[in-house]
């Protein structure tokens, strides 16, 4: 009996996990932006849907939901909520700064582009690379646009001062034209941001299908991307101690994430809890 045993297998991406799947079971791999998805009603967890690949239905588990991780689509959702809240901050922002400028009214909205809800996001997404990789995935390109929102956010903010003091000397018509052009310039250049953000984000993803043999039957992983082939010798698996978890054990890295072994006939019996 030799004292260890190798197999290859194929490293996928799901958020920020890193997922062995057995080379010796993978069919085929293709992108998911090429296939058809039908939902079947009544599909248990962890089948989702399925999909149409060489004359057969092939159900699908998204590999994000298998780990307990909201799904990109639940992401980017999330993100077009906030964003939109944000940009509507800003328009109740300058709607009230108008007001107090016609009124007289003490204006209480924060001056400091660091301390709305938008800018304390900004400063936490941009001090952070984990954060920044996390929306732009190293696209160059959405990071360029983040970085863009800085100049006219700041200047939004920075009206307010002379806007007041223009409405305290009698010029309320200057302080209403400056309240205007920053409504017509810098707004609606954050508000192309934020569109160009999500359609970005949206372009950016490419997510795939990982079709995979599990007792001669076709299964679909969904995931984020496939980084390599590695090697792994299978005594370096290390078990996990949950009971029932999807996950059969766990590659140690010097770097990156550990490599979780999935328990694929677990899943597919719909034996496993799901979260990791």
């Amino acid at each position: 009996m030799p004292l260890y045993q190798t197999a290859q297998y194929l490293i996928a991406t799901a958020q920020d996990h890193l997922v062995g799947l057995p080379c010796d079971s993978v069919l085929e791999i293709i992108q998911q932006a090429s296939i058809v998805r039908t939902d079947v009603p009544g599909m248990r967890p962890p089948l989702e849907y399925t999909i149409m690949h060489r004359g057969v239905v092939v159900p699908v588990m998204e590999l994000r939901t298998v780990l307990g991780r909201p799904t990109f689509e639940s992401e980017l959702d999330e993100l077009k909520q906030m964003l939109a809240a944000r940009e509507q901050d800003h328009v109740a922002w300058l709607n009230e700064l108008r007001e107090c400028c016609a009124t007289g009214k003490d204006f209480t909205k924060v001056t400091d582009p660091h301390m709305c809800a938008f800018g304390r996001w900004y400063d936490v997404l941009v001090g952070s690379e984990e954060a920044m990789s996390a929306i732009c995935g190293g696209d160059g390109t959405l990071h360029h646009i983040i970085i863009q929102f800085d100049a006219p956010h700041r200047a939004i903010h920075g009206i307010a001062i002379k806007a007041l003091e223009l409405a305290a000397a009698g010029k309320a018509n200057q302080a209403h034209d400056l309240i205007e052009c920053t409504w017509q310039t810098e707004l609606a250049q954050m508000r192309l941001l934020i569109t160009q953000l999500v359609e970005g984000i949206t372009a950016a993803w490419k997510s795939l299908y990982v079709v995979f043999a599990i007792d001669n039957n076709p299964v679909a992983f969904l995931v984020d991307g496939v980084k390599e082939i590695i090697v792994i010798d299978e005594h370096s698996i290390q078990p996990v101690p949950v009971s029932g978890s999807c996950v059969r054990g766990i590659i140690p890295q010097d770097s990156d994430s550990n490599i979780l072994i999935l328990d694929h006939h677990r899943l597919l019996a719909g034996q496993a809890r799901c979260a990791v």
